[in-house]
């Protein structure tokens, strides 16, 4: 088994992948990541890896080795028990599904065969191991890539709705809190399903409809809706083709799709938006994504504060009376999480995740 790609067995390799959380890369038994040549590319793939929300665990012998890591809550350090690394095969924290090994000790892969848990390894192929075989060791940020991931696993989703019904319209519906960079969630999503046989269109909602336009139904203005609802969803999907040559002028500032449009129904149309999901739009979408992010990253992303950072706790404050608020009285309103078939955590753009 090699580096995934999006090969019929490789969905099972990606869904066994997107529940690890934590990474045990055994430097006892890949010594040559850690001289001289190798260390620097090393260090830059942990930290791409940390990026992308894992919890990394070192295995080694060496106490002084990346002293620059030693406080790091997200890089840790497991010390080796035995020359043989046959220590850690007692410790069953160490296998459990959301754990990844990265080993060339025969001990260590021979215990997670056992449990037919997947690891990486960078030797000669051996038979009848449960491994998952890589030739550089920066290959394997191909396969520790949640939003990739997400966005192949997504697509089949989307594609076998579509297959089912190829000659009929497909809407999928994504929203999300305002300013969380929908955009982030869209890109990889298409460029997924563009791979497909299938043509794929966008319509941009996030300038339509928001909370701020509450008092015009959470659209800009009724005008608005009229014309989004009345010219291009409700035709598209009662099976219509839709031909747009010249839109309206007052719609041309909000780049809500390419111009002339023009849609038939063997196309998957995505909308996105904040307060997409409204009694009228939950008629016509055949397929809802919710993009849910926790207040602070919800609000780091509406002040254009980079979540990382350890900003003042009264900006939270502030947005879960203000926007998060309104945004939160419109989920329950129109009850969203009844009709959301897929949730994504989306916390992290190098790292967001489908939810239960």
């Amino acid at each position: 088994m090699a580096i995934v790609s999006t090969t019929e067995d490789d969905f099972d390799v990606l869904e066994a992948v997107m529940a690890v959380h934590r990474i045990v890369i055994d430097l006892h038994s890949m010594s040559h990541l850690i001289e001289d040549e190798e260390q620097k590319n090393f260090v830059q793939i942990v930290e791409v890896l940390t990026d992308r929300d894992f919890q990394v665990l070192l295995v080694t012998e060496h106490d002084d080795l990346f002293p620059e890591w030693r406080q790091r809550k997200d890089i840790g350090f497991l010390k080796l028990e035995s020359e043989d690394n046959s220590g850690f095969l007692q410790n069953d924290a160490l296998f459990q599904p959301d754990v990844f090994w990265i080993t060339e000790s025969p001990l260590i892969q021979n215990r997670l065969t056992e449990r037919k848990q997947l690891f990486a390894y960078g030797s000669e192929q051996t038979e009848g191991i449960h491994g998952v075989h890589y030739q550089y060791f920066r290959d394997l940020l191909e396969l520790f890539h949640p939003s990739q991931h997400t966005s192949i696993l997504l697509g089949e989703k989307i594609l076998e709705i579509k297959r089912k019904s190829p000659k009929q319209p497909l809407i999928v519906a994504v929203g999300g809190p305002d300013q969380c960079g929908h955009a982030y969630f869209m890109g990889p999503l298409v460029e997924e399903l563009e791979k497909s046989e299938f043509l794929i269109e966008g319509l941009d909602l996030t300038e339509i409809m928001g909370t701020e336009f509450q008092s015009s139904q959470y659209w800009r203005s009724q005008q608005a809706k009229r014309w989004i609802m009345d010219q291009l969803l409700l035709p598209f999907s009662e099976g219509q083709r839709v031909f747009i040559e010249d839109p309206p002028v007052w719609i041309v500032p909000y780049e809500t799709s390419p111009f002339p449009l023009f849609w038939t129904p063997e196309m998957i149309l995505l909308v996105w938006g904040t307060t997409l999901f409204l009694p009228e739009i939950q008629d016509l979408s055949d397929w809802n994504i919710l993009l849910e992010l926790s207040p602070r990253v919800a609000t780091a992303r509406l002040f254009g504060i980079d979540e990382r950072e350890n900003f003042n706790p009264e900006f939270v404050q502030k947005y879960e009376s203000a926007d998060g608020k309104l945004y939160q009285n419109y989920l329950e309103k129109f009850e969203v999480q009844e009709v959301i078939d897929q949730r994504i955590r989306f916390d992290n753009f190098h790292a967001f995740r489908m939810t239960e």
